[in-house]
């Protein structure tokens, strides 16, 4: 066990670091299991471990060789409290700089205990970050019960994040949040904030998938333009598979406009790449801001691509608070929705329910596509959508499927539109 009952304050600065091992490229098959890290006695408990001073911390830091997997296995980091509002440092739970690694059953944090770590500081918060070119597997760890809800502070949180250019294995089984525990992390900070994101390079890894992990009951409570809550985004240019993934009950109170949304529960961005989205369950997206911005809310949102495809997805209880009347940008929800593309789009197979309980006069899209070129072909089969529920009053309409963007300009992308079930029966607006 590593803890701190001095039972004083050290006026030091920089970076608490418990275990940092930097046996370089020839230093492979190391062990860094079974630590506890954080309190004031064994096994993380007592006190919490608190420092008001711009300090930054890491719990295991490494880079390890090119061989056989280092195993970085049940450790557990949590009962800490940093309290200085003025310091910049980092928070690493597990950062692995280099090497082949095996990252799983680690716990960062507790499932119940929504204040097991105080990050109050303006440092980016990463649970789990790997910087290397090679090998990792992550599964079965956990980020949950951080409070980063103090006001006027900034820094962003990344629970899990997979920096540009390693070969990935597997990343599965990894919790985010929790599946029960309201606010299991939350964020007053002004920016951007991920569940997971992974950004691959395919000169490093063609392939690799994203399978059973959930991400749930994250809030962003923010109210500027930043504030943006997505369950998992990936990125650069591989060709990642991202199936059987379960996001709900995000929360953001942005008042961004912009398309790409204040919350979302899955992003793809993978510019020249094709992403795979099969079988993943999206739900309770919640944008919470009552005032008159017209803002964004998605269950799928995809930025980039080419000839992506989105099969067998669950989508529904998308909803947005915004009281705006605007007419362009319009408040809206949306499903799916494709804001730029390559090649052709595959959208098979989906549910889609939206619009139940959802009063505010907002703009219902089950599946919307606002990307024009004449170069993309979107393959729209066998959907199943649903637009449901009342709004009080308003002018705002709804729809199923949109190929538009408000404007009243035609959008020249071409449609293979074929046996998809879109019942509307929304009314009110």
């Amino acid at each position: 066990s590593f803890f701190n009952n001095l039972g004083f304050v050290p006026n030091i600065t920089g970076t608490f670091q418990a275990i940092v091992f930097l046996g370089g490229s020839f230093s492979s098959g190391n062990n860094m299991s079974n630590n506890f890290i954080g309190g004031s006695a064994p096994n993380c408990g007592g006190t919490a471990w608190t420092n008001p001073n711009n300090i930054g911390f890491y719990g295991i830091r490494a880079s390890v060789g090119n061989g056989a997997n280092s195993l970085f296995n049940n450790n557990t980091i949590q009962n800490l409290a940093f309290t200085n509002n003025a310091a910049t440092q980092l928070f690493n739970g597990i950062r692995v700089e280099a090497g082949n690694a095996v990252i799983n059953n680690n716990q960062i944090g507790h499932p119940t205990n929504t204040n097991s770590i105080l990050w109050s500081t303006g440092g980016t918060f990463y649970g789990s970050y790997y910087l290397g070119v090679n090998n990792v597997t992550y599964q079965n760890n956990t980020v949950q019960g951080i409070n980063m809800n103090v006001a006027n502070v900034f820094p962003q949180f990344i629970g899990l994040y997979h920096q540009s250019g390693s070969i990935v294995g597997n990343i599965s089984g990894n919790t985010i949040g929790h599946n029960t525990t309201e606010n299991s992390i939350s964020i007053a900070s002004n920016t951007t904030h991920y569940g997971m994101l992974l950004s691959v390079l395919a000169a490093y890894s063609a392939n690799y998938t994203v399978s059973n992990n959930l991400v749930a009951n994250m809030t962003a409570t923010a109210t500027g333009t930043g504030g943006i809550m997505y369950g998992m985004q990936v990125q650069s240019n591989s060709f990642p598979i991202i199936t059987n993934n379960t996001v709900h009950n995000l929360r953001s109170a942005s008042i961004s406009t912009s398309t790409a949304g204040i919350a979302a529960g899955i992003v793809v961005s993978a510019s020249s790449a094709t992403n795979t989205v099969l079988n993943n369950t999206v739900y309770a997206i919640r944008g919470t801001t009552t005032g008159e911005t017209p803002s964004s809310v998605y269950g799928i949102y995809m930025s980039a691509g080419q000839d992506n495809v989105f099969r067998n997805n669950r989508i529904y209880d998308i909803t947005n608070a915004s009281t705006s009347t605007s007419l362009n940008p319009a408040p809206t929800v949306a499903g799916l929705a494709v804001a730029s593309a390559s090649n052709q789009i595959f959208i098979q197979n989906n549910q889609i329910s939206l619009g139940a309980g959802l009063t505010q006069d907002i703009q219902v899209k089950g599946i919307w596509l606002f990307t024009n070129s004449v170069a993309v072909t979107m393959n729209v089969h066998n959907n199943t959508i649903l637009i449901d529920g009342a709004a009080t009053s308003g002018i705002q309409n709804t729809y199923g499927y949109l190929r538009g963007n408000n404007t009243g300009t035609e959008l020249n992308t071409y449609n293979n539109f074929r046996n998809n079930i879109i019942v509307n029966r929304r009314t009110g607006g």
